[in-house]
Order: C-alpha cells, then sequence, then structure tokens
C-alpha cells in the first residue's frame, strides 16, 4: 500500500493521479513506489454532490449527480480545471454516453425512461425521445449504435441511433445464465450466475464482439477464478473474491487464456477499486502497488 486517496480515478498518468469523489471535490495527486500526496483540491461547483458516473472525454470531465444534473469541465490543465456548462437535467442521474451534441442518459435504478437529449454549451437542451422499461447498469455507443448493459434479459441491448429522434433496437440479448456485464473496447463481457469446482472454483464468462454492433458475435469464452468486473489492459483484471465478496482481487492472465488471481485486499474495501494504471490500483480509499514476491 503506498497512501491515502479520495474519490474515482479520472486520469490515472504515471506519476500523477487526478480524482472526483463524491462529494464533488477534485484531486491531484503525485506518487511514487513509496508515497502519494495531494497538490491541489477544490470543490468544482456549489451544486456538484453526490457524483454518479464520471467520463474523461479528451480533456472535457462529464460526470452526473443525483438530481442536480450533469457538469462538464476542462482539465487540459491538471491543476486549474474550468467550468465549461451545467445541464439542469432533474432526476436520479447514472450511466451516460455523450455524442456529438447528443446526450444518452439513464437511472440505474429504475427501469427507464433512457433519456434522450440535445444539448447546447449554453446550458440548454431539448430532449427529443426516450427509451421505456430497460434497467441501466452501462452504457457505451459504438459509431451510430447505442450499447445498455442491464440484468439477464438485457445482456446487451443495442439501439440504432442514427435517427436519436427514433430509436429503435436491433439486439436485444437474453442471458438467463449471466448476471450481468461490463463493456471492454468493443467486447461485451457476460457474468456468470454461478461458479463450479469446489475449493478451485472456475468461472466460465461469455464474450460478445460487437465491432458490427448490429449483429454481435460469441467469442471464444474464458475462465476466471474470481467475479470480474472489469479490465484493466491486456493482461489485468480486477473484482471481487467469490466466496467472500467484499476481498478485491487482482487478476492476470487474457481474455483469449483467461484470468487467475494473483492478489487480494480484503481491508477497507467498501468504495471497490477507483481506478487502475497496472501495476498501480485504487482500492477503498488507498492507493496501492501490485510487486511481485520472491
Amino acid at each position: 500500500m503506498i497512501g491515502s486517496v479520495s474519490g474515482k480515478a479520472v486520469r490515472f498518468f504515471q506519476d500523477q493521479l487526478i480524482t472526483l469523489d463524491y462529494g464533488g471535490t477534485y484531486h491531484l495527486y503525485s506518487y511514487n513506489d513509496q508515497s502519494v500526496s495531494e497538490t491541489f483540491n477544490i470543490h468544482l461547483h456549489d451544486s456538484a454532490t453526490a457524483i454518479r458516473e464520471i467520463q474523461l472525454i479528451g480533456d472535457t470531465l462529464w460526470f452526473t449527480t443525483h438530481n442536480s444534473g450533469v457538469f462538464i469541465f476542462m482539465i487540459g490543465i491538471p491543476s486549474s480545471p474550468a467550468f465549461l456548462f451545467r445541464l439542469p437535467v432533474t432526476g436520479y442521474l447514472g450511466p451516460f454516453v455523450v455524442k456529438d451534441s447528443i446526450l444518452v442518459l439513464a437511472d440505474q435504478w429504475h427501469p427507464g425512461p433512457l433519456r434522450v437529449i440535445v444539448y447546447h454549451p449554453s446550458g440548454e437542451y431539448e430532449q427529443i425521445s426516450s427509451i421505456q422499461n430497460y434497467f441501466v447498469r452501462k452504457m457505451t455507443m459504438i459509431n451510430d449504435a447505442l450499447i445498455v448493459i442491464g440484468n439477464s434479459e438485457s445482456l446487451p441491448t443495442i439501439f440504432d441511433l442514427s435517427n436519436p429522434r427514433l430509436p429503435r433496437v436491433l439486439y436485444n440479448g437474453l442471458e438467463w445464465e449471466y448476471q450481468s456485464g461490463f463493456i471492454y473496447n468493443e467486447l461485451v463481457i457476460l457474468i456468470p450466475r454461478y461458479g463450479y469446482g469446489g475449493d478451485n472454483i472456475s468461472l466460465d464468462y461469455k464474450v460478445l464482439n460487437l465491432s458490427d454492433a448490429s449483429n454481435p458475435t460469441s467469442m471464444n469464452p474464458f475462465i476466471a477464478d474470481s467475479w470480474i468486473t472489469g479490465i484493466a489492459g491486456e493482461n489485468w483484471a480486477f473484482g471481487n473474491n467469490y466466496y467472500h465478496s467484499e476481498t478485491i482481487c487482482v487478476l492476470n492472465g487474457s481474455i483469449s487464456s483467461g484470468f487467475q488471481t494473483t492478489a487480494t485486499v480484503s481491508e477497507n474495501t467498501i468504495d471497490g477499486v477507483g481506478g487502475a494504471y497496472p501495476p498501480y490500483y485504487i482500492i477503498g480509499s488507498r492507493l496501492w502497488k501490485l510487486v511481485e514476491r520472491d
């Protein structure tokens, strides 16, 4: 363990880390293998609290909130974040995607509606369509396709947004053997409901290739010994221990060969994995480096 940090990673560099915490405070840290020090922090906006989802698009920081709307900042100079505009969309906002002047917003606790809006840098916006009855855990856009990860009846659901005023369903994945999933590049990784194998637990992960989003194709599945919730580059993943779900695991391997747990953290992990830049990880409220033991 290197030291304490606050919030989720916005940008992870070698030697520098930017985070945003739940209360809306932006933090800039410098770090090395021995220590981490905060060099700058600022509360970004009086109304920016209860931060839900964070995305960095180029040097532009976007985040949604609980009933305070969507906020957009420029962080090209990390020690001088600049407020651009706010979209005062009401509701408990969560996952979102941005493409050009189109923004799609979801509430992950209720089955829709997904709101499709046109926004302007002045802070004005217009809702142009909505999509009903879908739980949303994660979303992304591939070209004109909106990819939604939800529960077993939506793994994934894909909408054509070439005409954002008239979204239409391209694909709906009914995957009753899988509990959820996550998106990695143009792949959807489906998380199984159950493992097998007793003490040497194995979990089978299904992989869908969305390079042609209108026609998802299955790739070879892979096996891991933990619940994987994210992939941090070609050879690293992270997740939770199958038997002790509060224990965070770091796994080594690949999508083609499978993953094996190589390290675990079981203390102060309530906030989960807040970011990864292998071999560095934010786990709970601490920055860790994964090192080999002799």
